[in-house]
């Protein structure tokens, strides 16, 4: 289950200004024309991660409902974050509350540490929040933190290991 889990959200994974805003942790991310995060993950894995950032809505199917989703570093080497409302619309300014619920109100989050080919760990968000300061057809601004529980691949029996993670993206439609 947890190498299905792995891969699907890998799979999902691939799917400015020029002003400093800072970050829940007090760093700051500096916003741009083009796509960014960082992220600062501390806990069971300690890690900066940063790369590009995209955002977009995924149709739905007769199995599947449609979904809106912000990629964090589909391709980065240090890790990647998924974002996913049930609601298939972009996600406009405002405070969003992070959590493993399935329901229209609220956001999922999935963290993954490491790269695409070599994952070391996976951690499902059960609490946060998500700020978007700023919503357009072509850009999201936000900051975000996050409460994750998962497991590394070093100990995937250990399931209930922690990370709290904090950052910042500017995020280009896919």
């Amino acid at each position: 289950m947890k190498t299905v889990l792995i891969t699907l959200t890998l799979s999902a994974l691939a799917v400015a200004s020029t002003a400093w805003m800072p970050n829940p942790s007090g760093q700051t991310h500096k916003l741009g024309t083009g796509s960014s995060f960082h992220a600062s993950v501390n806990g069971a894995v300690s890690t900066e991660i940063s790369g590009d950032a995209r955002f977009g809505a995924v149709s739905g199917t007769a199995g599947a409902p449609a979904t809106f989703t912000v990629s964090l570093g589909a391709y980065g080497e240090h890790g990647s974050i998924l974002f996913t409302s049930w609601a298939p619309k972009r996600l406009e300014a405002g405070l969003y509350r992070v959590s493993d619920l399935l329901d229209e109100e609220t956001v999922q989050a999935l963290v993954v540490t490491g790269s695409t080919d070599h994952p070391t760990g996976s951690f499902r968000v059960h609490a946060g929040t998500l700020t978007i300061i700023t919503s357009s057809d072509s850009r999201i601004d936000a900051i975000y933190d996050l409460q994750a529980e998962g497991f590394t691949a070093d100990a995937p029996e250990q399931e209930g290991r922690t990370i709290h993670v904090t950052g910042s993206f500017t995020a280009l439609a896919q």
